[in-house]
């Protein structure tokens, strides 16, 4: 090279570089002076997505996500974890923020598709709520509760279906309140899509007696199921057809 400036095309998006370059001197050469860089986020993410916030620094928000608020929770942090060092750290209190909101990286229909993540937090600081939702503009909307089990740091699994949304949003966000303080870890994110027949989620009783008992779920978009039950846990369904 003979001018001090150079393109270097064919990068990967949202991928960390490291440039060196050394100069030239007849039969000589100097040392190489160091430049590192990471390239800008895709417009839109492709999928499957997944993160273990491995990469991630420390009390920053990770690469292409986007916190719409100006408190500085959730970021990464290598504290608690399901795999490896890292996870999101959520921190919610009436010292810093009461809520802390979220946003994945931007993706197309958000209606095709599903997304899996662990979630855990201490017995003493359950938060009030805590919620996957969507980002409309700077809006967090919600579209499902998850429940973060209670006991010391377990890591629970999670699914959430999105085939119930209807909106324009390209963004999938998780949302924590309280109304004392919390602490809540997620962890190991994979969204793909989902399937075209997809299962019920979150089922609950909202009455029961000796006899009967009143069964509730959401449907994620669907609209016809069969139940089957019995007093033995089931293997084999097509027993019961």
């Amino acid at each position: 090279m003979t001018t001090n400036s150079l393109t270097v095309t064919g990068l990967d998006g949202n991928t960390p570089y490291y440039f060196h370059i050394t100069t030239l001197c007849n039969d000589d050469s100097s040392d190489y002076t160091a430049y590192t860089m990471r390239t800008e986020c895709y417009p839109f993410q492709s999928i499957p997505y997944t993160t273990s916030f491995e990469t991630d620094e420390n009390y920053a928000t990770p690469f292409c996500w986007y916190n719409p608020t100006t408190n500085e929770y959730p970021y990464a942090y290598d504290y608690y974890s399901h795999t490896g060092t890292h996870s999101l750290y959520f921190y919610m209190s009436n010292y810093s923020s009461t809520e802390n909101i979220i946003a994945l990286p931007r993706m197309q229909g958000l209606d095709t598709l599903q997304m899996q993540f662990y979630v855990y937090a201490s017995s003493y600081s359950m938060p009030d709520t805590f919620q996957v939702g969507v980002l409309e503009g700077n809006t967090f909307v919600p579209l499902t509760n998850v429940t973060v089990p209670a006991d010391s740091y377990s890591a629970t699994p999670v699914t959430v279906y999105f085939a119930g949304y209807t909106g324009t949003a390209d963004r999938i966000a998780f949302r924590g309140t309280t109304s004392n303080y919390s602490y809540v870890y997620v962890d190991d994110i994979t969204v793909s899509r989902a399937p075209d027949c997809l299962p019920i989620s979150n089922i609950t009783t909202t009455s029961d007696t000796t006899t009967e008992v009143v069964l509730s779920w959401n449907a994620n978009g669907t609209t016809a199921w069969q139940l089957v039950y019995d007093t033995v846990p089931i293997t084999n369904f097509g027993a019961y057809t």
